[in-house]
């Protein structure tokens, strides 16, 4: 299943953008059959599917001690859809760790909960663009909000956000 904006403008391509190149960013576990679909003048990257138990192993090598996490995510639909990845990653945990998952909450909310953490909690980052009251953020906007605040670290599988709070997982790239 291909992102929605993306479907909108394959169907608009015949009549509307026939002959433009297309690039596409998108998170899809089942990229081989969509990859066929797709037709000429289209071309993309794909998301790890597997990067948020990457992250989560990191976080407990570095925080053996830990025996809850949180995860932050925001309203929107594409929010969600992360937050749904992260959960079925996160499955084969939960006999190692208590998992919370704050969804849509308010920034406010999210920093008096992180402020209140234990020293056995880690925080997850998953995506956070817009609260449950309709605010926009970009996720470093969050994150400068946030990590001030946390009492526990904050974990993130996205290197466009190191230096701002979290500690990231990166493969080993040869």
């Amino acid at each position: 299943m291909v992102a929605p904006r993306f479907r909108l403008l394959a169907q608009k391509d015949p009549t509307l953008f026939r002959d433009i190149p297309k690039v596409f960013y998108d998170f899809d576990s089942e990229r081989e059959a969509t990859n066929r679909s797709l037709g000429p003048n289209v071309t993309g990257v794909w998301a790890s599917v597997d990067r948020y138990r990457a992250t989560l192993d990191l976080a407990f090598a570095l925080n053996p001690q830990a025996r809850k996490v949180f995860v932050i995510s925001g309203a929107t639909q594409q929010n969600r859809v992360v937050m749904e990845q992260a959960q079925a990653d996160f499955r084969n945990y939960e006999s190692r760790a208590e998992f919370s998952y704050l969804t849509g909450e308010t920034i406010e909310e999210v920093k008096r909960q992180l402020a209140a953490l234990d020293k056995g909690s880690i925080v997850i980052f998953s995506s956070f663009s817009t609260d449950r009251m309709g605010n926009n953020y970009t996720a470093p906007e969050v994150l400068s909000m946030l990590a001030p605040v946390s009492a526990a670290p904050i974990y993130g599988s996205t290197e466009t956000l190191m230096g701002l709070g979290i500690t990231r997982w990166q493969a080993a790239r040869f």
